[in-house]
């Protein structure tokens, strides 16, 4: 049963750099990776940097082969953030808190990630990574020499009312940002807006006012072509009625003959019952010449009373035709191109009410994000106070007894920016209404100044871990990765940052690549990398050594040849010692 806590319990690792295939079994406390300089020890914590989401090239995909995988396991039972941000991305951890990181390079550069087996985006994987691991690289350190970092250490030891605050002023001030954003837009584009008022206003009361109606054109089409042939259709109806209802030459009308048959088939059916039916068929159709008759006349009628009508339908398409190459290719197109023209027109009109109520809204935003940006400041100071009474009563034991440090807390007062509460106004930027910057003296009697102009990168790595240190007390800290934290540090400092690392490691996993043997004799675990050639191919070992094989790397380590008997008896002792 795993221990709760332990956070990276294994790393696997194909195809990654000059790594054909490790796998790597984890345990809480301190494990440290050593072997010769090159070895490729930093490999290692490159492909886990790429697990939980750090840049990966293509490059990186060993050579020869299609792809790299990294795989990382952790044991997230200890880590709430983690599991809540990837039930946010919609994955399930394990009953007991696994997550499984998977990183999959290819050398056309694309990247496959998943959290236990679901697909995620790269953003998802960094998120979900961040909050589990804290990888300090090797030239981590340089981060200190930069300003505007000082504050996000800062805040980090501030704890969780500090961070709630920053959070809440964050979205507060991009909020802010959007609608002076906004406002700024609408002010601009005053002038060009009138313009596209007076447009507009014309285009929509042009289509308003044609007051088409969807497939008028069809009807209007139909009609003048029944118009145009208006003196056909007359005279056609007229022979038409004529030959239906009058007498012509040739005698009756169809009507009438009709009639005049009927009357005589009547006649004829008292002699012969055989022809009533015939007479009745014959009576339906005089009917209905009678009636296609009746109609016609009517039709006839309407005819006389249309020929003006022609020039108003004439008129009505060349308006729609005007309409159309104007406005879309039917009347129906026409109609909706107006209804968004209206509509527009309505936004437009709006603006200096947008306006308006963009001035109301950007004056709240102000008082808010310049309450938070107050309160913030506030636990900052405080924070700054302890911390840097933290740190200097820490600079001892990394080997700087008679150092300092203090956080230095300063806000710019501006003519714009956001209202302090008393009256005044002070420049703000996302972070808040501060700028913090670490200020160091390594001797007594020097006086204190800013971190990149005295500190040594010996120095930086030092107060690197010793913000790690402090700032992991009473707050939830991943698994913490050093490569080469070692780096420019000798003499009584070696054992003063190896007691340091061992303190961390009691309340959180370490992992660290070392080439001090003062320091890897303190380490719980210990792993040696190799490099060797097989097949013709450059390959990276990792391999757990036991205690014989520790020693044996450690006098190594102290510059020991082979089989020196006075450097394994040394070893031993530091060994034991380290234990």
């Amino acid at each position: 049963m795993r221990r709760r806590g332990i956070v990276l319990t294994e790393l696997h690792i194909t195809e990654f750099a000059l790594i054909e295939e490790l796998r790597i079994e984890l345990g809480p406390g301190f494990t440290v990776i050593t072997g010769e300089t090159g070895a490729g020890k930093s490999i290692v914590i490159d492909a886990l940097s790429a697990a939980v989401g750090d840049r990966a090239g293509a490059d990186t995909v060993r050579t020869g082969a299609e792809q790299a995988v990294v795989e990382a396991t952790f044991d997230a039972s200890a880590a709430p953030k983690a599991l809540a941000a990837a039930a946010e991305a919609g994955v399930e951890a394990d009953a007991d808190g696994t997550l499984i990181l998977t990183r999959v390079i290819s050398t056309a550069g694309r990247h496959r990630c998943r959290v236990n087996g679901r697909s995620v985006p790269l953003s998802v994987l960094r998120e979900i990574g961040d909050r589990l691991v804290d990888i300090h690289g090797q030239h981590e350190h340089q981060a200190l020499i930069r300003d505007e970092n000082h504050l996000q250490f800062l805040d980090g030891y501030a704890g969780p009312d500090a961070l709630s605050v920053r959070e809440e002023y964050a979205r507060t001030f991009e909020e802010l940002r959007a609608a002076q954003a906004a406002r700024d837009r609408l002010a601009a584009a005053a002038r060009d807006r009138l313009r596209e008022v007076d447009l507009l206003r014309f285009q929509a009361e042009e289509i308003r006012s044609a007051a088409l109606t969807p497939g008028e054109e069809e009807e209007l089409l139909a009609t003048r072509e029944r118009l145009s042939n208006l003196e056909r259709l007359r005279e056609g109806g007229l022979e038409a009625h004529g030959l239906l209802a009058g007498v012509t030459e040739e005698g009756l009308g169809a009507v009438d003959a009709a009639r005049e048959a009927l009357r005589r088939l009547q006649d004829l059916a008292a002699l012969d019952r055989g022809l009533g039916e015939l007479a009745a068929s014959l009576e339906t159709a005089a009917y209905q010449l009678e009636d296609a008759a009746g109609r016609l006349s009517d039709y006839l009628e309407g005819v006389e009373g249309e020929p003006d009508a022609l020039d108003e339908i004439e008129q009505r398409l060349a308006l729609i035709g005007r309409l159309r190459r104007k406005y879309g290719d039917s009347p129906a197109d026409v109609i909706g191109f107006g209804e968004e023209a209206a509509a527009r027109l309505a936004q437009l009109e709006r603006a200096d009410e947008r306006l308006g109520e963009l001035a109301e809204e950007i004056a709240r935003l102000e008082a808010e994000a310049g309450g938070q940006a107050t309160r913030l400041s506030g636990l900052r100071r405080e924070a700054a106070a302890r911390l840097g009474e933290a740190l200097t009563a820490g600079l001892g034991d990394v080997g700087m007894e008679h150092g300092k440090l203090e956080v230095e807390l300063t806000q710019t007062a501006e003519a714009q920016g956001l209202p302090d509460g008393t009256g005044g106004r002070w420049l703000a930027d996302a972070r808040g209404i501060d700028t913090g910057r670490f200020r160091f003296s390594a001797n007594p009697g020097e006086p204190l100044k800013p971190l990149a102009a005295i500190a040594s990168g010996g120095e930086l790595s030092r107060v690197m871990l010793l913000l790690k240190s402090v700032c992991s007390r009473g707050h939830e800290i991943p698994t913490v990765v050093f490569d080469e934290v070692d780096a420019g540090i000798g003499g009584r400092a070696t054992h003063a940052v190896g007691n340091k690392l061992a303190e961390l490691s009691r309340r959180t996993q370490v992992l660290c690549v070392t080439h001090l043997p003062q320091i890897a004799r303190l380490a719980g675990r210990h792993f040696h990398v190799s490099k060797g050639t097989r097949g013709g191919r450059t390959r990276v070992a990792l391999e757990p050594l036991d205690r014989d094989r520790r020693v044996a790397e450690l006098a190594r380590m102290l510059g020991a040849g082979e089989g020196d008997r006075a450097a394994l008896q040394h070893a031993a002792e530091l060994l034991e010692g380290g234990r």
